[in-house]
């Protein structure tokens, strides 16, 4: 199991949660409407991190730059480039595919570790 995971907060915007719980905090999320945010599109840019749990039509708190805890969908080692599934888990970035963040930390399949949030472009 990861070491417990860090945050280091540098801008958390409200918006509206356009999910019905299906996305776990610590998940990724992308721009789906109006000030809305939901499950981002596997391989594809995020709009950040949800660092609570709302239910559709309540305010997600969610973390768009900086170093933040990272639900994982797969094994990754400290320094490997990260991309997100479709369920907004994050897991290492593939070719072609944005890389949206780097991983501090090791860790595997529903572990949380800490990330560092950017965007490092297509792989």
């Amino acid at each position: 199991m990861a070491s417990a995971a860090i945050e280091v907060p540098l801008f958390k915007p409200g918006v509206v949660s356009a999910s019905s719980g299906s996305l776990a905090q610590f998940s990724a999320v992308a721009i789906s409407g109006d000030l809305t945010v939901g499950a981002p599109t596997a391989g594809g840019p995020i709009f950040g991190v949800i660092q609570n749990n709302p239910i559709s039509g309540e305010a997600a708190e969610v973390e768009c730059k900086g170093i933040t805890k990272a639900l994982l969908s797969g094994t990754v080692a400290a320094g490997n480039l990260l991309m997100v599934d479709s369920a907004g888990k994050f897991l290492v970035c593939t070719s072609g595919n944005v890389a949206v963040g780097q991983a501090m930390e090791a860790g595997v399949a529903n572990d949380i570790i800490t990330v560092y949030l950017s965007n490092n472009g297509k792989q």
